[in-house]
Parts: C-alpha cells; sequence; structure tokens
C-alpha cells in the first residue's frame, strides 16, 4: 500500500549512516526517493497485527489493533499502554515477529508513524525504543532507534546495515513500553531492504517551530546579546617605550573560547592510540568533553582507571570535562555491582552507601573536572 503525505521535516541524505552536509530536502519526497531505489517490502503495516505485548503485568499492559487513515490514506495501528514506570524500558515490550533470515551486511530502511494518547512526563509526550533484534540472548540488533510522539502523528524513518547473520523465526521487531505510564499508537510500520547495500536513503532530522534563520525570535535574541554580552573596549597601543603609536594596525584573535563547546565520547575511543584522526577532530570542533558513561557508578567501580586515563588525556591534550554524573536522580536508573544488595538496604544504609560513593568518586577524580552531574 502507498504511505500517507509525511509530516514536514527536514531530511538530510546519508550514505551508509553519514550525513551529507548541505544536502537538504522536504520530507514530502521520501517516498519518491524509495520508489526509484530497488528495494524489498519485507514488512508492511499489516505485520503489526502479529505483534504480541509480553513481561510484566500483562492484565494491565495490552495492545489494541485498530486502522486510521494518516493524511487520507488508511493503515494498521496499534493503541500501546504501560500501566507503571518499570525499572527497565523492556519489562514491558511490544513484539512483532520478523518474517524473513537476515544477512551481514544487508540495508534497512524503517518506518513508522507514532503519536501520544497520554503520558505522565514533564513534556506530556510518550517515548519507546524500537530494534530489529534477536529474540534470544545475546540479543543482537539492528535499527535501533528512540521515539518521542506529541499528540500528533510524527513519522520517524532511518536506516541501518545488519551487523550479523540472523535466522529466520529468531528476529523480531521490539517497541519498548516500559520508560513511563503512557499511552500511545504506532501505526504504518513499513521495513524495506535495499537492493543496494550501499544506497543513499533519506534520514530522520527533527524541526521545531522557529528554527528558520529569520525566526522572529532571532532578531529579538540578537539585539539581546548586543545589549547584555556585548561592550565597548578601549585599546591603547605603544611602543617599547609606552609611548603611543597613532593609526597603529591592530589584529585581535582569540585563544580560548569562555563558552564550553562540548561533545560526549567514551574512554576507550580516548586511549585508542589508533583513532589520530577522530582526537584531531575533537580537539579542533569543541573544548569541552564529556564521558558518555565512564564515570557512571556501576562502571566506576569496575574500572577508575581506565576513567582517570581519560580524564588525563583530555587535560593534556588542552580539553575541559565535565562529569556525568555521581548518581542518577532515582533508584530506577541507578547501575552499582552491589544493585542486589542495596535494594534491600534501609533508608540510612542506602543514604551511607550514597555518599561514600560520592566522596570516593568525587575525591579521587578531584579538578580533573569542571563541573558534576549529580
Amino acid at each position: 500500500m502507498s504511505f500517507a503525505t509525511l509530516p514536514r521535516c527536514i531530511v538530510p541524505l546519508v550514505a551508509a549512516g553519514l550525513a551529507v552536509a548541505g544536502a537538504v530536502q522536504d520530507a514530502d519526497s521520501v517516498e519518491t526517493q524509495l520508489a526509484a531505489l530497488p528495494h524489498t517490502v519485507v514488512v508492511g503495516p499489516e505485520q503489526i497485527r502479529a505483534g504480541r505485548v509480553n513481561g510484566r503485568d500483562l492484565d494491565r499492559n495490552r495492545a489494541v489493533f485498530f486502522e486510521t487513515a494518516i493524511a487520507g490514506l488508511k493503515t494498521h495501528a496499534v493503541r500501546l499502554n504501560s500501566a507503571m514506570t518499570y525499572p527497565m524500558h523492556y519489562n514491558v515490550q511490544f513484539s512483532i515477529p520478523f518474517p524473513k533470515a537476515i544477512q551481514k551486511g544487508e540495508l534497512y530502511f524503517v518506518s513508522f508513524y507514532m503519536r501520544t494518547v497520554e503520558a505522565r512526563t514533564e513534556s506530556g509526550e510518550a517515548q519507546t525504543f524500537f530494534r530489529i533484534q534477536k529474540n534470544k540472548p545475546d540479543w543482537d540488533r539492528l535499527a535501533a532507534k528512540n521515539a518521542w510522539g506529541g499528540s500528533e502523528w510524527t513519522r520517524y524513518f532511518f536506516s541501518d546495515h545488519a551487523p550479523t547473520d540472523l535466522d529466520a523465526g529468531d528476529v523480531e521487531m521490539v517497541f519498548s513500553l516500559g520508560f513511563y505510564t503512557q499511552t500511545f499508537e504506532i501505526a504504518g510500520l513499513s521495513v524495506r531492504k535495499m537492493a543496494d547495500s550501499q544506497a543513499w536513503l533519506p534520514t530522520m532530522k527533527i524541526g521545531w517551530e522557529g528554527m528558520e534563520s529569520d525566526a522572529p525570535w532571532r532578531r529579538q535574541a540578537q539585539r539581546d546579546i548586543d545589549r547584555h554580552r556585548k561592550g565597548d573596549l578601549d585599546v591603547l597601543v605603544t611602543n617599547a617605550k609606552g609611548e603611543p603609536l597613532p593609526n597603529a594596525t591592530l589584529r585581535v584573535a582569540m585563544l580560548q573560547s569562555d563558552f564550553m563547546w562540548g561533545t560526549a565520547t567514551h574512554a576507550e575511543t580516548l586511549l585508542n592510540t589508533d583513532n589520530t584522526h577522530y582526537h584531531q577532530t575533537l580537539k579542533e570542533l569543541f573544548n569541552t568533553v564529556t564521558l558518555g558513561n565512564d564515570l557512571k557508578w556501576g562502571n566506576w567501580e569496575r574500572d577508575p582507571d581506565r576513567a582517570l586515563k581519560a580524564l588525563e588525556w583530555l587535560r593534556e591534550n588542552g580539553l575541559r570535562a565535565r562529569g556525568h554524573c555521581l548518581i542518577w536522580p532515582s533508584w530506577r536508573k541507578t547501575r552499582t555491582v552491589n544493585r542486589p544488595q542495596l535494594q534491600k538496604a534501609s533508608p540510612v544504609e542506602l543514604n551511607a552507601a550514597l555518599l561514600a560513593h560520592i566522596a570516593d568518586e568525587a575525591g579521587r577524580v578531584g579538578d580533573l573536572v569542571e563541573h558534576w552531574d549529580v
């Protein structure tokens, strides 16, 4: 079946997952692009009806199938809910059998629509995590994508190469439900296998109202910058005797930005001496780095020396560091080596463990980081 006209968004072209600078187009042309590329539709919208909710509290977490119309075109859909916020997003999930075997290196294009019915979140948006994966350990996966849905249908589309061979019957498509207490709908699911594994495919870049270069808010922001963040500077140029030099030519160059231009990376990437091009690009584009996972409680317990070496590498290469993170704001996201024991601890014991961890990590890291997420 043909798909509905897409909601308007920005779509840069990509080759093998890499964005091409300047190649931007309107999302309405996505289907036209795909039609011009040889491919096989492996999963159509009707396949969603083969899905089932699995995990916890199946008496409260359900799937309701229905048909809907998006931009005037009918398609199959499902309403999914999570009755509570679970410790892990995959404690409740919606799984759909994948009908074909997958071979390593194959290129797949995935597309679906999502919208929120209700969500107990600050933004009011529901969240899911989609992936195509092996349905048993070690859960090899491809085409993984986090998605958040507003009250209107939003189309998500992305592509990925299969990292390994997966036998027919061992593959599933999964939507995680357990992030929050929430209800959302999925429609128009489609998976296409491209004949050319190096095909240039559209990918999704979320837009937002006001992102235009001539948006009205930018003019006021520029006026505020001129008023509050700029000032006059008087410069006196003298010779070696301290005498003023009239009509001197003066050049000013910024040696270092006080603003933290940052990105996230991993200790393993920084400490790999083969990553010379990555290291050079990192230093050219940024002045601040956050270690994505190495300073989190559990990873710190397992290998603090690796994290410390990465922070020392950043300092030696003139990069500032932001620490992420000493503790999470809730038990749900807390990962520690002794989590089972702490889960049984009294509030006093848990508080003591938290303070001991903070003292240990913050004390050993010291001034290798400028700021901490706590």
